[in-house]
């Protein structure tokens, strides 16, 4: 699997979420970049091998467990200015669900910063300048769904607020992004739990999990007062 970026660009983190069933025994990592003067083409591009990543089955957690990997990707280091990112995913572990040897990945997320777009006086690279923690792949896969989409927009609410100087303001969002936070690593949980019911055709059990599920969400958001919070009805006079 050959990945082309955009444009050169400094690498800090890959974030890796494999596959539940179809299962390599081991992911080998590669970041590439072509000579200088060559065309940007990945028949052009030269390789070197960072390491190798070793995976587990997924059989004693059923098949439905996906492992979560982070790679740091440094030279010296400093991040490495590549165009290409190279990933060999060696023979699958066997098992019912993969007849045909399968082997695949969920998501792949690449986190840092165009070659372009480095400031010269900035003496190092931060990854915490560069991602949020609500962009992190742990979070957006194991978040509920619609949270991951309030917190996000939460986070432009507070970022806005903080250029003028409405410090009760973002107070009050970091304290209610934290709590969503917490609510939404379980609503996911308990849409895996319904997700399992419906596997097993346990439709009365799954029904009664989605109405818990609606009367949680519910629950959140009201005790949140997001509306308010959003400042969805009226202007800034609501919150200082």
């Amino acid at each position: 699997l050959i990945l082309q970026l955009d444009s050169p660009a400094m690498v800090e983190q890959m974030q890796i979420l494999g596959n539940a069933w179809a299962v390599p025994t081991e992911i080998d990592i590669h970041i590439g970049e072509v000579p200088k003067a060559s065309p940007r083409d990945k028949k052009n591009a030269l390789y070197m091998k960072l390491g190798s990543l070793s995976n587990e089955s997924s059989k004693d957690y059923g098949f439905k467990a996906r492992q979560l990997m982070t790679v740091e990707v440094s030279n010296t280091g400093k991040p490495t200015p590549v165009s290409f990112i190279k990933l060999v995913l060696h023979k699958n572990f066997q098992n019912k669900k993969n007849q045909y040897n399968q082997v695949g990945l969920t998501a792949l997320s690449i986190i840092g910063t165009y070659e372009s777009e480095k400031i010269d006086d900035v003496e190092e690279f931060r990854l915490d300048q560069v991602l949020s923690p609500y962009e992190e792949l742990s979070f957006l896969v194991y978040t509920d769904a619609d949270v991951v989409q309030l917190i996000q927009k939460m986070e432009k609410r507070k970022a806005e607020a903080i250029t003028m100087e409405r410090f009760e303001y973002v107070k009050r969002i970091k304290e209610a992004m934290e709590e969503l936070c917490v609510s939404g690593g379980k609503l996911a949980t308990m849409q895996m739990e319904k997700q399992n019911l419906v596997d097993k055709q346990d439709y009365e059990g799954a029904r009664i999990k989605k109405n818990e599920i609606d009367e949680y969400r519910v629950e959140v958001y009201k005790t949140l007062d997001l509306g308010d919070l959003l400042e969805s009805d009226s202007g800034y006079d609501r919150n200082p």
